[in-house]
């Protein structure tokens, strides 16, 4: 988002859900494509055309069944070129009301639609994975 990296979560659950009515993080219809939160890197980091290693973390966080409460202690991390640029340890990312809820599917998506930008864009994706653990930039060359 203006050269900033982005990090996003849905909680879709509660997208038929009025205001109010549930432990909702989110509820209500969607807007813009979803309804959850997003966090961008304090700098831009996109401005160059060149290639970067990007890679994120989200851990879901755990709940307080006892008292019918999320725990804020799930994380969101992103890194680019190997730097960390975007660090959240308390993220609330699902209701007591979903406990079983988890992370499904991935999603990854730029979106350049007609009229959204004044410009051309382009994006190229190589050796995209997915792990349970952070692998690392991987060697120049």
């Amino acid at each position: 988002m203006n050269g900033k990296l982005r990090l996003a979560a849905t909680d879709i659950q509660n997208q038929d859900a009025p205001d109010g009515l549930t432990h909702g993080l989110t509820p209500g219809p969607l807007q813009g494509g979803f309804n959850g939160r997003h966090d961008d890197s304090r700098e831009a980091l996109f401005a160059d055309g060149a290639w970067h290693g990007l890679e994120a973390q989200f851990k879901l966080h755990t709940l307080d069944r006892a008292h019918d409460r999320p725990n804020r202690d799930g994380i969101g991390r992103g890194w680019c070129d190997g730097k960390l640029v975007l660090e959240h340890t308390d993220v609330v990312l699902r209701s007591a009301d979903f406990p079983a809820m988890q992370f499904n599917p991935f999603l990854m998506t730029p979106y350049f639609g007609p009229g959204l930008l004044p410009h051309a864009h382009r994006l190229w994706i190589d050796e995209l994975v997915i792990s349970r653990s952070r692998i690392g930039p991987l060697p120049a060359g």
